[in-house]
C-alpha cells in the first residue's frame, strides 16, 4: 500500500513537471540568423542589407531584429503562422526569412519560417509598403 501511494505521488510530480515543461516550450524564444542581401523595411524602420539575428519571443511574438555588424536593434510585432496541424513541422524544409518586393527595389519583411514555428509581419499602411506586392525573396536562414 505504501509503495502504491509513493508511486502515485511520483507519477503526479512527473505529470506536473511535464505540464510545466510543455507550457515553457510554448513560450520559448527562438533565434534565426540570415544574411539579407538587400535593404528592407521592417515595421516602420528601413534596415540595410547585412547579417541579421531575428529573436522571436514565443509569448508575445515580438521580434527583435539585430544587425550583427553594427549591433543596431529594432523590435517589430508579428503574428504567429498557423501550420496545417499541431503535428506539422517543416522537417524537410530550410529555415527561411521571406521579404516581399513592393516595386521600385523596395523589400518588406514578410515572414520568418522555422522548423516548428513561424511568424508573419503586417505590411503596414505607409506609402512605402502600401504598393502592391510584386514578388518575394526567400533567404535561407539558420536556427540559432
Amino acid at each position: 500500500m505504501t509503495r502504491n501511494v509513493r508511486n502515485l505521488g511520483l507519477l503526479a510530480v512527473f505529470a506536473m513537471a511535464l505540464a510545466v515543461f510543455s507550457s515553457a516550450q510554448e513560450f520559448a524564444a527562438y533565434r534565426v540568423q540570415a544574411n539579407i542581401p538587400v535593404d528592407f523595411i521592417a515595421g516602420d524602420q528601413q534596415l540595410a542589407a547585412g547579417d541579421y539575428l531575428f529573436l522571436v519571443n514565443g509569448e508575445n511574438h515580438a521580434v527583435t531584429i539585430q544587425n550583427q555588424a553594427t549591433g543596431k536593434s529594432v523590435v517589430v510585432m508579428a503574428t504567429p503562422i498557423e501550420y496545417a496541424s499541431s503535428g506539422y513541422d517543416r522537417r524537410n524544409g530550410s529555415d527561411v526569412v521571406e521579404l516581399s518586393s513592393v516595386g521600385g527595389g523596395t523589400y518588406v519583411l514578410s515572414d520568418i519560417e522555422a522548423r516548428n514555428n513561424g511568424v508573419s509581419f503586417s505590411q503596414g499602411a505607409s506609402s512605402q509598403t502600401s504598393a502592391k506586392k510584386t514578388g518575394s525573396l526567400k533567404v535561407v536562414a539558420s536556427l540559432r
